[in-house]
C-alpha cells in the first residue's frame, strides 16, 4: 500500500513539472528582432520572454497563477527530491536593459503578457 502511495506521489509531482514547462513555454513563446536603424522620434517595442527573464536570474522558468494579472509572474526552481520551489519576482527592467540597450521594461495591457521591453529615440 505505501508503495502505491509513493508512486502516485512521483506521478503527480512529474505532472506538475510537465504542466508548469508547458505554461512556461506557452508564456515564453515570444519572437523578438533586432531594432532597425534609429530614427528620431521612433518608438521601439520587443515582447518580453518571461522564461529567458528567470534564467537570466539563475532560476528554472517562469509562471503565473492569474494570466490577467501582469504583476503575479513568478520565477521558480526545479530540484530532486524538493520538487518545484517558487524563487520570487521577474527583473524586468534588468533583462530589458541587458538585452536591448537603451530600453526599459512597461506594462502596455492587463495581461502577463503585456509586458515589453520600450526605448524611445
Amino acid at each position: 500500500m505505501s508503495l502505491t502511495r509513493k508512486g502516485f506521489g512521483l506521478r503527480a509531482k512529474q505532472g506538475l513539472v510537465s504542466l508548469l514547462m508547458t505554461v512556461g513555454m506557452m508564456v515564453g513563446i515570444s519572437v523578438a528582432t533586432a531594432a532597425p536603424a534609429q530614427a528620431a522620434g521612433t518608438t521601439y517595442i520587443w515582447p518580453i520572454n518571461h522564461t529567458d527573464v528567470c534564467n537570466r536570474q539563475g532560476h528554472f522558468g517562469a509562471t503565473s497563477f492569474n494570466w490577467g494579472n501582469p504583476y503575479s509572474l513568478l520565477c521558480y526552481d526545479v530540484s530532486i527530491p524538493a520538487g518545484i520551489t517558487l524563487a520570487g519576482g521577474l527583473d524586468m527592467n534588468g533583462y530589458c536593459q541587458s538585452k536591448y540597450w537603451g530600453s526599459r521594461a512597461e506594462l502596455w495591457g492587463n495581461t502577463i503578457m503585456a509586458w515589453k521591453c520600450v526605448r524611445r529615440a
